[in-house]
């Protein structure tokens, strides 16, 4: 991998923490096996703090993309003056270009991934019952691409009610006959809980368990305490890495389509 010169094209992934972050050198990685010079550097960036900064990045020439993750996905949708279809329909985005003229345009590749990712892994989602755990940026674009592959049955919960409930309403806007779960095929935890060891499981063990597959979209280093126990039970598991991998050409193409102010 060769070092940064003068004319570095980079890319800035956004979040807080993000020390957990797998982007910044698998995505270098790929570009140096593409023959491309271009680096992924981390920003950590707190909550309320991320549109501020983006604006203030866009003049930058040699800026390509900036990959968003946790907490910041659905702000970056507040930010972009134009998005793609998905990331407007689940209302979250989790990368941004720019726009030649100013601005950024934003998609989200999140749902699609974490369904290769769950195909990739053995199991079809078509037909299934679902218990989905977090209703934030991570956890729309999941359950809109869940609705489209044709699931059964979807329940959704999220600490806050509301938003489960906000969540639940959008996706029936779009499949107005699917009903909640009882009883699950699939387990999958769309919140932050498993970064930390410390974390409490984000669902009762028993529950998912008792599931065919389990997944989870956290990143952390190892496995998740959902995803050990899950594979210790013989369960087909998805970590947030596997679903990461499915998305990793996605962006790196789509981060390398932006014009910038001066063009490329």
């Amino acid at each position: 991998m060769s070092l940064p010169d003068g004319a570095t094209h980079v890319h800035f992934l956004m979040g807080h923490p993000t020390t957990q972050a797998k982007s910044p050198s698998a995505m270098t990685a790929l570009f140096a096996k593409l023959g491309l010079g271009d680096m992924v550097l981390p920003l950590s960036v707190p909550p309320g703090d991320f549109g501020r900064l983006a604006k203030a990045l866009w003049p930058v020439e040699n800026l390509g993309g900036l990959i968003v993750t946790v907490p910041h996905k659905i702000e970056a949708q507040d930010i972009a003056q134009e998005m793609s279809e998905a990331a407007r329909r689940c209302g979250a985005v989790n990368v941004l270009r720019r726009l030649p003229g100013g601005g950024w345009y934003g998609d989200n590749f999140d749902g699609e991934a974490m369904v290769l990712a769950l195909r990739g892994a053995g199991f079809d989602p078509a037909g299934a019952r679902v218990l989905l755990i977090g209703a934030g940026g991570v956890g729309k674009p999941i359950a809109l691409s869940l609705a489209e592959a044709g699931i059964a049955a979807l329940t959704i919960r999220d600490i806050h009610p509301g938003r489960a409930e906000a969540l639940r309403q959008g996706i029936a806007t779009h499949h107005p006959s699917l009903p909640e779960a009882e009883g699950f095929d699939l387990v999958l935890n769309a919140t932050p809980m498993g970064l930390d060891p410390a974390d409490p499981l984000p669902a009762p063990e028993a529950e998912f368990l008792a599931a065919a597959c389990v997944a989870d979209v956290t990143t952390p280093k190892g496995e998740s305490p959902m995803i050990a126990r899950a594979r210790r039970a013989g369960l087909v598991c998805v970590d947030g890495h596997a679903m990461y991998q499915a998305q990793l050409r996605r962006i790196l193409d789509f981060v390398r389509d932006a014009p910038g102010p001066a063009g490329r």
